[in-house]
């Protein structure tokens, strides 16, 4: 199995995001409508999708850890949190939350 397949790796990424990413970035760089509330909301939709994990992990060098990615290469790093925060600014837009 690739590290994008494992439930553990994609809880170690969703935390990361809720946790260090998040904190990290200046409101203007952030989407519209980010909360945890409404993050929380999608989170077993977006932990099933395949398609998302794969490209937020395994398109962005296949590692466990967002830590050592962004020790790896801050560029890659930046890439996948920004790949994921669009992908779930869609999930948003779909389900009606924001607009």
């Amino acid at each position: 199995m690739n590290e994008w397949q494992h439930q553990e790796t994609r809880e170690i990424y969703w935390n990361h995001l809720l946790n260090v990413y998040f904190s990290g970035c200046k409101k203007s760089k952030m989407s519209t409508g980010f909360t945890k509330k409404r993050l929380e909301s999608i989170k077993s939709q977006v932990m099933k999708d395949q398609s998302f994990w794969w490209d937020v992990i395994d398109r962005h060098g296949g590692v466990k850890d967002p830590v050592v990615l962004k020790l790896k290469c801050v560029q890659t790093y930046d890439h996948a949190f920004g790949n994921m925060v669009g992908m779930l600014h869609q999930y948003f837009v779909e389900k009606g939350i924001v607009k």
